[in-house]
């Protein structure tokens, strides 16, 4: 008898519902109850239309926010045992816009984690979705409804399934649907150089073939050719510059007159340093006669290849241009050539030091006047060169060139005090590149002087750089210990982890910033999710969620609602794609509850429509983790 009344309470407790099912079920009928609620506003500007719902329609976001995160994330750091869930979310159909870039964003996740069939399974989900929605049009005119980006979606997935390592077969089959090839954004000529790096030949061919524009075709060839050229596939790499040079032969002087070549003169350059020299010839003069933007490089170039006649010819050709197109009443004839000799020698000053020859570079630049701006640009762009190859020989080139213009950057800026955009930017550029090259003293006597409380500032911001090859207590000694200011103490020891190799040291000074935590809520969970994700890149999960435990913590101190939502939003996300599913749903319930007992309160600047997005979102994000086991 008293075994069998033991046994009742025990039964009891087996049958009742689990309490932590039972608050979620109370968390989504407080959530169903607000999206139907009427929420006050504050002070609205104007009555509401008759017959119009007291509150504005609002739009669940979560979809988008989680891709974005993930997006944002090294595909490393990533839980692949997270990736079926984060795909069933981000990619249904309710995902709307984002939704062809999230498919994207999964894919190189689970190629990334070793998921190789799994990514290309999604690749080709991504393509029926797009092939479902052609009824629109073709994908490079996919609307925002369908394409969340300004460039075409379907170019988006090809690159990624290039990637991916897709196989050809799914590539030519994608082909059709990604839209025409356009070269006014760096995507199609991203993957179309990773199809010729990887040896896609039918791919190529395949794209080339189907575009229809002629400079677009002239485009595609010559991204093809680099891309050979760097997978060192010369014989085809010379193809397709042929047949580009070919399609520039073919086309109308008119139609390629106001367009750039400086990619076709690039390549054969580049082609001179392959030994084919008569190929490199032909490019370059295609460019410099059928071009007009792009005389000046090709006269640069001409001049690289020791043909300073053929130079001398484009530069007047670019003279002739500019004189009959500078038709400004207020400039004598004497003005407008010298602004043309300015734009000349700065124009090949620039393209010579973009291939590595300094000396050229700096014979331009001494064409320029000393008084005007652009000599000064000049001479820092070419210091920055010589600093930038570590060697002591280009130091001391770098040195010297610094202090021979020093009379002349003080005397520009003293001729204008106030003077114009140019002359200040320029003079904060020259007094970073006398620090970099520890030329203290002029910069004390003669530059800094010269600068105002805000040039100031960002000098101060550029000289932020820790010498890599000191010991870690030597940083902390130099750099951090004499900072009076906790914040400018957390910039260089996050400045100092970065540098940092060895994992031991790595938590060292994560843990010494950590000692140095605001005391403001506000300010606390700023640093509270930087140290989360710090603690994260140096390995060190548990470390980790701890910040985030405590960043829950301090938003609940926050004492305004809005304030308090605005956190959880950033918060949500965050934490569900670094695995933290239960912290994850508290901020969930959190942000439900936090709309809950302020729903009847109007409030500044945190409208009717922004809750009860947040709400819908949170509602979304408990639905989601919970239908995980």
């Amino acid at each position: 008898m008293f075994r069998r009344l033991m046994l009742i309470p025990l039964v009891a407790l087996i049958l009742l519902p689990d309490s932590s099912v039972m608050g979620q079920d109370a968390t989504f009928k407080r959530a169903a109850e607000l999206l139907q609620y009427s929420i006050p506003e504050q002070s609205p500007l104007r009555s509401p239309v008759v017959g119009q719902p007291a509150n504005p329609t609002y739009e669940e976001s979560a979809r988008t926010d989680v891709g974005n995160r993930l997006a944002s994330m090294s595909p490393t750091t990533i839980d692949p045992q997270l990736l079926p869930e984060l795909k069933r979310f981000i990619t249904a159909p309710e995902a709307g816009a984002s939704r062809l870039q999230n498919f994207s964003t999964i894919a190189y996740c689970q190629y990334a984690a070793g998921q190789e069939e799994a990514a290309q399974q999604t690749l080709r989900e991504a393509w029926d979705v797009l092939r479902a929605n052609q009824n629109v049009g073709p994908a490079s005119a996919i609307p925002v409804t369908y394409c969340v980006t300004p460039v075409s979606a379907g170019q988006q997935l090809l690159t990624t399934m290039l990637a991916c390592h897709s196989p050809d077969s799914d590539v030519m089959t994608a082909l059709p649907l990604a839209g025409p090839l356009v070269f006014n954004n760096t995507l199609a000529e991203h993957w179309l150089s990773m199809a010729a790096r990887q040896a896609r030949h039918r791919v190529i061919e395949s794209a080339i073939r189907g575009e229809t524009d002629p400079f677009q075709r002239i485009q595609a060839n010559l991204v093809t050719a680099e891309g050979y050229l760097a997978a060192d596939d010369l014989s085809r790499a010379k193809q397709h510059l042929q047949t580009s040079l070919g399609e520039v032969q073919q086309a109308s002087p008119e139609s390629l007159a106001n367009k750039s070549l400086a990619g076709l003169a690039k390549l054969g350059l580049h082609m001179a340093d392959r030994n084919e020299e008569a190929l490199a010839r032909d490019a370059i003069a295609a460019a410099a006669k059928a071009s007009r933007p792009d005389a000046l490089t090709t006269a640069a170039y001409w001049l690289i290849l020791n043909q300073p006649t053929k130079a001398t010819e484009c530069i007047n050709r670019f003279e002739a241009d500019y004189l009959a197109r500078r038709q400004v009443p207020e400039l004598d004839d004497t003005t407008k050539r010298q602004e043309m000799e300015i734009l000349k020698g700065l124009s090949l000053c620039r393209a010579m030091l973009a291939e590595g020859y300094v000396d050229q570079a700096f014979e331009w630049a001494e064409t320029i006047p000393p008084q005007r701006p652009e000599h000064m640009t000049a001479i820092c762009q070419i210091a920055r060169v010589w600093l930038s190859r570590n060697n002591d020989e280009a130091n001391n080139s770098a040195v010297e060139l610094l202090k021979q213009n020093v009379p002349h950057v003080t005397a520009l800026v003293r001729q204008a005090p106030t003077g114009g955009y140019e002359s200040r930017h320029e003079l904060v550029l020259f007094a970073q590149l006398l620090t970099q090259s520890e030329q203290d003293h002029l910069l004390e006597n003669d530059v800094l002087p010269l600068l105002s409380v805000h040039e100031r500032r960002q000098l101060k911001t550029a000289q932020l750089t820790i010498p890599t090859q000191l010991s870690l207590d030597e940083k902390l000694r130099r750099y951090v210990l004499p900072e009076n200011s906790d914040i400018k103490k957390r910039q260089r020891l996050s400045q100092i982890m970065w540098q940092l190799e060895i994992p031991a040291e790595k938590k060292r000074v994560l843990d010494l910033r950590r000692q140095l935590m605001p005391t403001d809520p506000w300010q606390e969970i700023a640093e509270r999710e930087a140290l989360a994700f710090l603690y994260e890149s140096a390995g060190f999960p548990q470390d980790a969620r701890a910040q985030w435990e405590a960043l829950l913590a301090a938003i609940s101190k926050l004492d305004d609602p809005g304030f308090r939502s605005s956190a959880l939003r950033m918060a949500m996300p965050n934490l569900w794609v670094r695995g933290h599913r239960d912290l994850a749903r508290q901020a969930a319930t959190s942000m439900i509850d936090n709309v809950w007992q302020t729903r009847d309160q109007p409030l500044r600047q945190y409208e009717p429509r922004l809750r009860k997005t947040d709400v819908a979102n949170a509602k979304l994000y408990l639905e989601a983790i919970s239908a995980t086991p």
